[in-house]
């Protein structure tokens, strides 16, 4: 890697870990991607901690992965965040309450992560784009509640989640909500029927599911509603009816919902 001060993008992949600490030198690099590092189990410490300009940040595939150290506090200027595949990292600091300026956050693929760093979320202030993906461990989706500028959610094959937080009701910009593979949630968080902004709602693949609640009504933007692979949802709730048409409705291998 040629160590050049004024190197904006920079990819790291399947090298001698030393040189990840060589980013510490490229002051205006606005866009770094780490992966296939097989046996790395820490960041270099203060390998990022120059690294004000950086806007987009990826971290793939570093199965021994298993802290991020406080190396994630001094990116106050990023704006996208992904960690995917990094099988032994069990937890996120609450560091991440200095990332003021993220907009978008990918979590996926991180089998071991237990929780989300509640406190860490609260400082999320610009996020717009959420996406956790297949978290197998994770029991917990607390600290969402306090992301009041997203716009959109996945949340997808979280197997052990079985409910949403409280006080999703501060959502107020959230306008598309997308659930499927959880298969221990049992129903959607009362607070979701004060977030008048949703347009979109899918479901999908949530097998204790057992029905929509009658709140729905209430979600006075909502254009497309989808469910698949939810068998236990017998029928639609009447304020579905009851409220202005929807614009689209999908309805996909739910054996009991005539």
């Amino acid at each position: 890697m040629p160590c050049i001060a004024s190197l904006q993008d920079l990819k790291l992949e399947r090298s001698d870990p030393t040189i990840l600490m060589s980013a510490s030198s490229l002051t205006l690099l606005s866009s770094l991607h780490i992966s296939n590092f097989n046996q790395l189990t820490s960041f270099p410490v203060g390998m990022l901690e120059n690294s004000t300009n950086l806007v987009s940040l990826y971290i793939g595939c570093l199965p021994k992965l298993i802290s991020l150290h406080r190396e994630l506090d001094n990116l106050v200027a990023l704006k996208s965040l992904c960690i995917v595949s990094c099988k032994e990292l069990a937890s996120l600091l609450e560091g991440l309450k200095n990332l003021t300026s993220l907009e978008r956050l990918e979590i996926s693929i991180c089998e071991s992560l237990l929780s989300l760093p509640e406190e860490g979320l609260q400082g999320m202030t610009s996020l717009r784009d959420l996406s956790i993906n297949s978290c197998g461990k994770l029991t917990s989706l607390s600290g969402l509640q306090y992301l009041t500028a997203l716009e959109t959610m996945v949340v997808t094959g979280c197997k052990e989640v079985a409910m949403l937080p409280d006080g999703m009701e501060n959502l107020r910009m959230l306008r598309m909500l997308s659930i499927h593979s959880l298969p221990n949630l049992v129903s959607l968080q009362d607070g979701l029927q004060h977030v008048t902004s949703l347009q979109e709602l899918n479901l999908g693949s949530c097998k204790s599911l057992v029905g929509l609640p009658e709140w729905i009504e209430n979600l006075i933007s909502l254009r497309s509603l989808s469910i698949w692979l939810c068998p236990n949802i017998a029928i639609l709730p009447a304020g579905l009816k009851r409220r202005a048409p929807l614009l689209e409705l999908k309805i996909e291998d739910c054996l009991q919902l005539q």
